[in-house]
């Protein structure tokens, strides 16, 4: 075996362009799912997907829950891209590029607001253009803005103790609409709830969870209606898609034996999904396969 030999060596920063990379094939409602499953990891009972309207126009896009918060200490690691804490069995994150990824794939501006039982309201934020120009300088937020935001009052869950809110600014996909703005709304409202349906179902069915959704008028200071999200089971009970199933089979990996349930589902028959043809192309969508 040749020797290869080593002389020294140099630290290389990734350049800012990295981010073109990290944006590409991240759907919107699956970007939104990412947030969820941080919010599900700090122990959330309650999350509210808010959509700000100003102008018919979508301004930002907040995920809301009342999980542990993220501390002071933490919060510049919880920004950091690739940051690795000690991840738990049940947690659904791995990489620590969920929140981060999933937000700038779509918004120019990524401002989490955070408060835990212990300690005082934080906030940090990521710019494309405080990353492209500024050398990946991360914003603070001054306290009182942060305590502003999160002492904000929610329909359907309180952050008087702790919580997070991850807000999105400037969403290219919005700005990019001209006209049909309630056509628009609707079918994102529609993606989103089916998305996190499918998504968070055996959560939700188990009532682990509450995720809702909401439109809020900046103008007029008006919410509307909070709408729950409910669970939609690909495989709901007594419909199945061909007699004698579901089915169990025995696989063997390595020394164990597990137990594989085999279903087969009859398309667009997800109990609670108003939209079926909306369904069938979801059960069709590559991105949505392993639920």
């Amino acid at each position: 075996m040749e020797i290869i030999n080593i002389i020294g060596s140099e630290s290389v920063r990734p350049k800012p362009e990295i981010l073109d990379a990290l944006k590409r094939d991240y759907p919107l409602e699956a970007s939104i799912a990412d947030l969820v499953d941080n919010s599900i990891d700090a122990k959330s009972k309650k999350i509210l997907v808010r959509l700000n309207l100003e102008q018919e126009a979508i301004k930002s896009l907040e995920v809301i829950d009342d999980g542990c918060g993220i501390s002071k200490n933490k919060m510049n690691s919880a920004m950091q891209f690739a940051f690795k804490r000690k991840y738990k069995k049940k947690d659904l994150g791995m990489f620590g590029v969920g929140l981060k990824v999933a937000s700038l794939s779509h918004a120019n501006i990524l401002t989490v607001f955070s408060k835990t039982k212990k300690n005082s309201e934080v906030g940090r934020q990521w710019t494309t253009s405080g990353i492209l120009n500024s050398n990946w300088k991360l914003n603070i937020i001054d306290i009182n803005t942060a305590k502003k935001f999160l002492q904000r009052k929610f329909d359907g869950l309180s952050l008087s103790k702790h919580g997070t809110i991850v807000r999105w600014d400037e969403i290219d996909d919005f700005k990019r609409i001209q006209t049909g703005w309630e056509e628009f709304i609707y079918k994102i409202k529609q993606r989103i709830c089916l998305h996190l349906g499918l998504k968070m179902h055996r959560l939700i069915q188990r009532k682990k969870i509450k995720i809702m959704i909401q439109l809020y008028d900046e103008e007029k200071k008006e919410s509307g209606p909070v709408e729950m999200i409910e669970a939609l089971s690909p495989f709901p009970i007594g419909q199945f898609g061909e007699q004698g199933y579901p089915k169990q089979y025995k696989a063997k990996i390595g020394a164990s034996l597990i137990t594989l349930n085999a279903h087969i589902c009859q398309s667009g028959r997800a109990k609670g999904c108003k939209d079926p043809q909306l369904f069938r192309q979801k059960a069709n969508d590559p991105s949505d396969r392993a639920i």
